[in-house]
Parts: structure tokens; C-alpha cells; sequence
């Protein structure tokens, strides 16, 4: 479902008028915004599944052991270490608690290869403090995207042409268009970053808050990002924003009974509400349930290499 069809069943559900000054359409992608976020980004975060998952890669100074985290960031998987080569080979830093820095930070001016790193708010920290330029991978789990209107027309944004290359992303069909909170479209300018959203599964973002130059209704990207899994029939969408929630098609109606439901509470239809949470709470299980056990295989069993072990056990 898209924002539309969303905004409709929520309407449906909730026995809203189309001319109701309280649940404007604005109002109710508010609501489907915020279940989004508070029923589902827990879930898969703590699933370590690989969904929602991203990289990105900084470049450490030397004596300068803090990294930003992605602003977009909703959870960290691992962070990665390699040198600044053009094809750096990644080593996977562990993670180390705040209680046990003192053995990488005395004294203060010590420098060395970074041999773990801690979280401290928003920050990563190299521990100890590098003694050259490396480059460090991030894997987070971002965000899910703000959910706007539909674009005007339905093929704004598809892309029927990519070279990651060149780092090109043609729109044969035009630009889309970006929305702030209240709604109001304007047209994305050269120089601002954009996401590619994908158009079937999971909706999930193959290329995040990807700064581009815009010809025409060509994209140029100047980042970093990975465009290797970007494909014809994925759309261009202003960062942050999508019309399509991050989640199985066959999920999008729970997360418009979720809404539902708040809109039912406000409205103090609280006997409805109720018959809607129980589907939901049917739902949500066998939401986790899917996302917790992704790759459904028999189980290995370990066997010895030579026969004579085997035989003895």
C-alpha cells in the first residue's frame, strides 16, 4: 500500500469522514508515521536480521578518534576497520564497554591502530586514538523514512536508467517532487540528497541521503554511497521521505489497523479499538516470527573429517 490506500483503510477502519477537519489526511500520515516507528523499529532492529541494514565509510585522522554516527541511524550492528587503500580490506572492531576504556585512553596521548571502539551518545569512539588515517565502515540500522503523499503522477522518480560507473540515475518520466510536514510539494533543487527507494519486497532504501546534481531528469551522485544494488524500476525519492512503509506489502494493512487503533482511542471507541488490537497483536507476532528466523534451513550437523573418528564417537 501506498500513503493514499493507507490514509483510506485507516479512514475505513476508523469510521472517518473525508471532510473531517480533525483527521485531515496530513493528520493521519502523522499517526501512521509515529506507528511506524514505536511498533516496528524495535522489532527489526532486534531481530539482527539485515533488514533496514546500511553502511557507511569515514575517514579517521590521525589523533582524532570520534566518528559522528549517521544522523539517520536508528541502532548500530558493527563497525568496521580497514586501511585508505582503494580496495581496503575490512576487519570487524569489537565493541568494548565504557567501564573498560581507561586501558586504551592512559595516558590521553596515546595513539596506536584502533583495536575497539565504544558508543557515547552520538558518537563512535576509536579506542585508542588512531595513529593514521584509516578508513572505518559503519552498519546501522536506519530509520524508517518520513511517509509523504504519492507523487502527482505515478511515474515520477521511476528510474529506467543507472550506470554506477558514471554515477547516473536517469527518470525518463521527470523529477519528483519533495514534501514538508503540512504536505506542500516543491521540486527537488540541484544539490540536495535523495534516497532510492525499492519498489517491491520491503520497500528497503538502496541508496541513502545520496547528495546529486540534477540535469534535466538525470541525477548525478557526488557521494560515496553504494549504487551497486540500484536497479530500473526503483524510484528516486528527496531524502527521508517515501510513500511506501518499510515493510512486507502483507504487513502494510496491520500497520493501518495499528493507527486505527489511536484514532479509535482518541475518538473514545473503545470497544471497536479493542476487536482491531487482536488481529494486531496476531499480526505483530507473526511479524516477528518472520523477521527472527529469516533463512529456514535443517539444522547442520557437525561431522568429524576422518572415519575413525567417527566411528570412536
Amino acid at each position: 500500500m501506498n500513503t493514499t490506500e493507507l490514509i483510506a483503510q485507516v479512514r475505513l477502519n476508523a469510521l472517518l469522514e473525508d471532510g473531517m477537519l480533525d483527521y485531515t489526511d496530513s493528520v493521519i500520515i502523522r499517526e501512521l508515521n509515529h506507528s511506524l516507528t514505536t511498533k516496528f523499529e524495535r522489532m527489526v532492529t532486534d531481530a539482527r536480521a539485515g533488514y533496514w541494514l546500511q553502511s557507511k565509510v569515514f575517514t579517521a585522522t590521525a589523533g582524532n578518534p570520534i566518528i559522528r554516527m549517521p544522523p539517520r541511524a536508528c541502532g548500530l550492528s558493527k563497525v568496521d576497520l580497514g586501511d585508505v587503500t582503494t580496495d581496503p580490506v575490512y576487519v570487524r572492531l569489537p565493541q568494548m564497554r565504557e567501564g573498560h576504556t581507561n586501558l586504551y585512553t592512559a595516558p590521553a596521548s596515546s595513539t596506536g591502530r584502533p583495536q575497539h571502539w565504544v558508543a557515547r551518545g552520538d558518537r563512535i569512539v576509536l579506542l585508542p586514538a588512531p595513529d593514521d588515517a584509516y578508513k572505518v565502515r559503519v552498519w546501522y540500522y536506519v530509520r524508517p523514512s518520513r511517509l509523504v503523499q504519492p507523487q502527482t503522477s505515478t511515474f515520477l522518480g521511476l528510474i529506467t536508467f543507472v550506470d554506477s560507473t558514471t554515477r547516473i540515475i536517469s527518470c525518463g518520466n521527470g523529477v519528483p517532487l519533495s514534501y514538508n510536514e503540512t504536505g506542500v510539494s516543491s521540486a527537488i533543487s540541484s544539490g540536495s540528497k535523495i534516497d532510492v527507494v525499492s519498489s517491491s519486497g520491503w520497500h528497503e532504501l538502496q541508496l541513502v541521503s545520496e547528495p546529486a546534481t540534477i540535469f534535466s531528469t538525470s541525477f548525478t551522485c557526488t557521494g560515496s554511497g553504494d549504487m551497486s544494488s540500484i536497479q530500473v524500476g526503483d524510484y528516486v525519492r528527496a531524502e527521508e521521505q517515501t510513500e511506501w512503509p518499510p515493510l512486507p506489502d502483507d504487513f502494510h494493512r496491520c500497520l493501518a489497523d495499528i493507527t486505527s487503533i489511536k484514532i479509535l482511542i482518541q475518538r473514545d471507541f473503545q470497544s471497536k479499538a479493542m476487536g482491531y488490537a487482536q488481529d494486531v497483536n496476531s499480526d505483530l507476532s507473526r511479524f516477528s516470527s518472520l523477521i527472527n528466523d529469516r533463512v529456514q534451513e535443517e539444522q547442520q550437523v557437525p561431522r568429524a573429517e576422518l572415519p575413525s573418528l567417527r566411528r570412536r564417537w
